[in-house]
């Protein structure tokens, strides 16, 4: 066998390794780990972790400026309760209780005037209630004989007998009148007060006009007998009438 050699031919230089280029261990190029480029871990760029930037965790930037609270106006409940207190104290009384939970918390303005409502409220209602009972003791102690018809019928024959004539054949006929009337008066009164009040005057006149009748004068202490149960009468048929 025979092997053809190129005369010409050369036999090839071995290839060393280069001492660095782009990529070979330890050469180190742009990028390389350990080179350090712009924006590598470690190389500290403007965001990354540990390098800071503005607003980041830990930055510290100035806090947004808080708006104000908006102002709370007065509350129109503690208004119009205390107003009401003075004029309809229940009224003012609920809707100042209402304001008082309005304003609570500083929700609404106007919780001096909702507690004030409601101290007006409670003392108009304390006092008027003091003048009712004073009422019902004094002036209307008698309220449930007012009302008796014996009373109603009973007033009215006093009132028309006091225009007697005074010729004694008319104040013979006016005096029959008053008693029958005073009688007809004490048969309807419901209060057995009334009904013998009614009877005890009717008897004075009777008196008086038997009097009259036989020309003898009047029995002795009619005449204070006759103003004490005509008062009795008063006493027990009008409001606040006289008293004993």
């Amino acid at each position: 066998m025979r092997v053809k050699m190129s005369i010409n031919s050369e036999p090839p230089e071995p290839t060393a390794p280069h001492a660095g280029h782009p990529g070979a261990p330890g050469g180190g190029y742009p990028g390389a780990p350990g080179a350090g480029y712009p924006g590598a871990p470690g190389a500290g760029y403007p965001g990354a972790p540990g390098g800071g930037y503005p607003g980041a965790p830990g930055a510290g930037y100035p806090a947004a400026p808080v708006a104000p609270a908006p102002e709370q106006g007065i509350s129109g409940l503690a208004i119009a309760g205390l107003i009401l207190a003075f004029l309809m104290a229940p009224v003012g009384l609920v809707l100042s209780v209402i304001a008082l939970f309005q304003t609570g918390k500083g929700r609404k303005g106007g919780r001096g005037l909702a507690v004030a409502g409601v101290i007006v409220s409670v003392l108009a209602m304390a006092i008027s209630a003091a003048a009712v009972v004073f009422a019902l003791a004094t002036v209307g102690k008698n309220v449930a004989t007012v009302a008796d018809p014996g009373c109603t019928a009973g007033k009215d024959v006093i009132i028309n007998s006091a225009s007697m004539a005074s010729d004694p054949a008319s104040v013979k006929t006016e005096l029959k009148k008053a008693v029958d009337g005073l009688t007809a008066a004490s048969a309807k009164a419901r209060h057995d007060d009334v009904r013998d009040a009614m009877m005890a005057l009717a008897n004075d006149y009777n008196e008086l006009l038997q009097a009259i009748n036989t020309g003898n004068p009047p029995p002795a202490g009619l005449e204070q007998k006759l103003q004490s149960d005509a008062n009795r009468i008063d006493e027990l048929c009008t409001l606040g009438g006289a008293t004993k």
